[in-house]
């Protein structure tokens, strides 16, 4: 079964140059460095069967190859960012990850600590 993307698609995905939109993130103190998308995203917390409140999750999209070895509880930093983009000297921890947008990309999602 195929995600929807072949490799070429996917390197340019998580593209990280003057055009590309993805950031450099170090997680357990740069032992692990990957290439992913970062998103202050909401995500919708069910309280019960039909009631449901946004919170924010930021959480950061890579490569599944890249993150195999990322556990919940490490923590992660993007030393690339600028003073104006999303998360730019922040720590966050791992708190879940799940899979994405098929077999080849993982989320991860994070605390900012």
């Amino acid at each position: 079964m195929g995600s929807g993307f072949d490799v070429i698609d996917l390197d340019s995905f998580f593209e990280t140059g003057p055009q590309g939109m993805a950031v450099v993130a170090e997680i357990d103190d740069g032992m692990i460095t990957v290439a992913g998308i970062f998103d202050l995203a909401a995500q919708d917390v069910a309280l019960a069967a039909e009631t449901g409140v946004d919170t924010d999750e930021p959480m950061i999209e890579c490569r599944t190859t890249d993150v195999v070895t990322v556990k919940r509880g490490m923590l992660l930093t993007m030393p690339d960012l600028q003073p104006h983009e999303d998360g730019y000297g922040k720590t966050y921890k791992v708190v879940r990850i799940a899979g994405a947008m098929g077999p080849q990309t993982t989320r991860l999602y994070l605390t900012e600590v």
